[in-house]
């Protein structure tokens, strides 16, 4: 394209040109016969869903390519985007050029946005920019693409920067009234509108000097980008696979459009993580690392800016910038689409050859995200029998690719000496030893464990040689985490180990969908293979170079994401014995070697509570688990515990309320546990030594941490608890927490369901 706009005199050649050679007549008389339906009709008529679906499809204007596949039915009847809609046909815009382009631009975004969050998922930009070519055509051309846009506002502007359709729309438009004239009906508009189209995709002929051959035949050319075969990267440059996350292509979007205006890493990752619900700073830094290496961002003067395929990926539905590139880069989603193409099948039986084609695979956890990613770029979709097909669009990337797929040579599986060095036996602290220590524990003097929890925890970690895996579930507060951190520190002190060295905590993240959070991942982006480890890895490492010793594993929480796909690796080599894969290299990578053996002297310890905020678990996790229950709470033994160690002021109106509150909520599993006992406790002490019981801070107290663990549908059980509670609180004149009760149990008769929040 030119650096500088053409010339008026260029334009004015090339039109004429185009009037001569009259290319696509069909196309130009069904894009104004569709312009004159929408104007005939009435504001009725143009709001019935009907018409509306028309709207929306209007293939007449143009088609719009892979645009097509992305869902806008709810569209069809929701009165806000109906009224926006009809809005545009009456629509007076500013006389300013500019003005004009800007507020376009802005309607348009904000029913992109619109659409998007109610009824796609996809931003349907495509589509919306045909709408917008059929309610407002003397501002608009056929360019609705990221490439066919950014070449014809080169070509008629210059080279101003990208400008995203509508306002790129209606600046070339006002140009070619200033070098052509007003156009003096819908025919000589809708001229203009394909002008647009043909000049930027003959625009090196035009240039060269050569005029576009004329088609006698009348033979109709359908407006759309050349489709050529890929190229794909050699497998042992492609990256072994993608790690699925929530959002998927809107959540790498994202990352691009931080970098809008130039950013630093650190500013990209906290831009993402204050937007993006879920992620961890953590995981936003590796989002902007996944990113970068596909080449969406560039560094200028030591900033990040989107590049011009960032610009390209951002603005085009579906992505087919980061469609190609998923292609050409990373090993998997090609021989998925090759899978496919004779027909249906089902989801193992397709994960499984995958694995064969790639047997460093040892489970199908990475071929069932590469199948996640498929299905959000609408790719692959599952059908009623629970199949996977190629949609439409995934049998055309399929016809895109070449008839040889790489498949990457055979990894060596030789381990490292240092993993597999054989050493000297260390006797391990029996249950005695251990219930001792912890029993004489200054540490421990205000902590409560339940009868049998102790045991029952070193039993379930040591009866099997190689399955040291316990899973604690239960109430939120009630010293879980507390008994798998305290057991491991004496467990270490026992043998005169550093518990820091030998024990490592993980909070599991909600965005967690692959190994990587624990294992680490291969940074794609250095010069040299450099593999960034995570914590637990470290504490991996360390077991195998030192089987005689023990290490304790502890994952936080760990049902926030779903444990059968962040713990595959480790479910499947702790019950087949077979290696635990850790990248897919042929060699160590930063003392990092591919794989290692199972570690026997491996304590894997998780905590979970049992609510709607988190997952369920697995028969595959199930049965590789050992799992402990904690329900029980036995706050008067927590009160005198508490009081011995801080010899603080005894509240035992206090303590006697929350015991009888939590026995109501006892009934309906609503009750709460040590920490929020001690909290309220604490929340009453704060300034000191305490002559009475300040009723109205403990109302507000009880309606701050307790109440909110009420909600649930109507049964006689809530109800019951309920009352109860009402009688508590009525008793000793909590008005804050009657006021709050009564108003949930309201909303409960009237609507089946109650919560705190309302």
């Amino acid at each position: 394209m030119p650096e500088q706009a053409l010339s008026d005199a260029q334009l004015q050649k090339f039109y004429r040109e185009h009037g001569e050679l009259n290319p696509n007549p069909a196309w130009r008389a069904r894009y104004e016969e569709a312009i004159a339906t929408y104007q005939r009709l009435s504001v009725a008529e143009f709001a019935s869903p009907a018409n509306q679906e028309s709207l929306w499809r209007e293939r007449r204007i143009t088609p719009v390519g892979p645009g097509e596949a992305v869902q806008t039915q709810g569209a069809y009847t929701d009165s806000e985007v109906i009224s926006a809609l009809e809005a545009l046909r009456t629509r007076s815009w500013p006389v300013e050029t500019k003005g004009r382009a800007a507020e376009m631009q802005a309607e348009f975004d904000r029913l992109l946005t619109l659409v998007a969050d109610r009824h796609s998922g996809s931003r349907p930009r495509a589509k919306l920019g045909r709408v917008f070519a059929a309610l407002v055509p003397s501002e608009t051309n056929s360019c609705l693409n990221w490439k066919s846009n950014k070449r014809v506002v080169e070509l008629v502007l210059g080279a101003v920067g990208p400008i995203p359709f509508p306002a790129s729309a209606v600046r070339v438009r006002a140009r070619l009234r200033e070098v052509l004239g007003e156009e003096a009906d819908l025919t000589e508009g809708v001229r203009r509108a394909t002008f647009c189209w043909w000049l930027q995709a003959n625009a090196e002929q035009l240039l060269a000097g050569v005029v576009p051959p004329r088609d006698e035949g009348g033979r109709e050319v359908e407006p759309v980008e050349p489709v050529e075969t890929v190229t794909l990267w050699s497998a042992n440059k492609q990256l072994r696979g993608i790690g699925a996350i929530g959002g998927y292509v809107e959540t790498y979007r994202a990352v691009v459009r931080a970098a809008e205006g130039g950013a630093t890493p650190d500013d990209i990752a906290s831009t993402l993580e204050a937007d993006t619900e879920g992620l961890s700073l953590r995981s936003c830094r590796s989002l902007f690392n996944r990113v970068r290496r596909f080449g969406f961002l560039e560094n200028r003067d030591g900033l990040w800016f989107p590049s011009e395929e960032g610009q390209e990926f951002v603005e085009d539905d579906p992505a087919e910038v980061f469609v190609e590139k998923l292609m050409v880069r990373i090993f998997g989603p090609a021989h998925l689409l090759r899978l496919l193409k004779e027909g249906s099948l089902q989801k193992q039986e397709v994960y499984s050859a995958m694995c064969e084609i790639y047997p460093s695979w040892t489970s199908n956890m990475m071929p069932s995200s590469i199948g996640a990613w498929a299905r959000s770029l609408d790719l692959v979709r599952v059908e009623d029998s629970g199949n996977l097909a190629l949609t439409e669009y995934g049998v055309s990337w399929e016809a895109r690719l070449p008839d040889d797929l790489p498949v990457p040579t055979a990894l060596s599986i030789t381990d490292d000496e240092v993993m597999t060095v054989d050493r000297e036996r260390v006797e391990w602290p029996t249950l005695e030893k251990v219930e001792h220590a912890i029993v004489s524990d200054s540490i421990l003097k205000d902590f409560v464990f339940a009868a049998g929890q102790l045991e029952a925890l070193h039993r379930a970690w040591n009866f099997h040689k190689t399955k040291r895996f316990v899973i604690l579930s239960g109430l939120s507060g009630t010293g879980k985490t507390a008994l798998l951190l305290h057991y491991a520190r004496v467990f270490c002190e026992l043998l005169d180990l550093d518990p820091d060295v030998h024990r490592s905590v993980v909070a599991v993240s909600p965005d967690w969908t692959d190994p990587s959070g624990l294992l680490g991942y291969m940074n794609a982006l250095s010069a040299d293979p450099d593999f960034h480890a995570e914590d637990a890895l470290r504490l991996v490492i360390e077991a195998t170079r030192a089987p005689h010793l023990p290490f304790f594993l502890i994952l936080d929480e760990m049902n926030l994401a779903r444990v059968e796909r962040y713990l595959a690796p480790f479910l499947s080599s702790m019950e087949s014995g077979e290696d635990l894969v850790l990248h897919t290299q042929e060699e160590a990578i930063n003392g990092i070697p591919p794989r290692v053996k199972w570690p026997k002297n491996l304590f894997i310890g998780g905590t979970v509570n049992m609510d709607e905020t988190t997952h369920p678990f697995s028969d595959k996790v199930l049965d590789r688990a050992f799992t402990l229950e904690f329900w029980d709470v036995d706050l008067p033994e927590f009160f005198e515990r508490k009081a011995a160690s801080t010899n603080g002021p005894r509240l035992l109106e206090v303590e006697a309320l929350l015991t009888d509150v939590n026995a109501a909520l006892r009934k309906i599993r609503r009750h709460f546990g040590y920490r929020t006992a001690g909290e309220v406790l604490d929340f009453l002490t704060v300034e000191g030594s305490v002559e009475s019981v300040n009723w109205p801070l403990v109302d507000q107290a009880v309606f701050s941490k307790v109440l909110p663990r009420v909600r649930g549908e109507e049964s006689p059980d809530l109800l019951g608890a309920m009352e109860g509670l009402r009688k508590i609180f009525d008793d000793r004149s909590m008005s804050v927490c009657l006021g709050k009760l009564d108003e949930m149990k309201a909303r409960l008769i009237s609507t089946g369901v109650t919560r705190y929040w309302s």
